[in-house]
């Protein structure tokens, strides 16, 4: 982007499916502000990278395997979080 920004909070979101999320109706949500990678929240001027890691326990990859998992993060420019898709994750995650 072309302005600064903060980035508030990292979460996972899960749908039914892809299509609920088109309506933003989802069926579990969490915060994962903390963990490995930049710590929220982060200012951001122009051209910066932010970078979010969270552990794959056992309940997100239960999560990935029953529905539409999304990873995101909100930020001071939307109401709405940028949200990009999670493939299922495999079944050999620690507790």
């Amino acid at each position: 982007g072309n302005v600064p920004m903060t980035i508030t909070n990292v979460v996972i979101i899960a749908f039914k499916s892809p299509v609920h999320r088109l309506f933003a109706k989802p069926v579990k949500n969490a915060i994962v502000n903390r963990g490995a990678g930049q710590q929220v929240p982060c200012a951001l001027l122009p051209g910066g990278r932010f970078l979010a890691t969270g552990e794959q326990n056992s309940l997100a990859v239960g999560w990935s395997q029953h529905y539409a998992l999304y990873a995101g993060v909100y930020h001071t420019l939307s109401r709405r979080p940028l949200l990009a898709r999670v493939r299922p994750l495999d079944t050999d995650a620690k507790d």
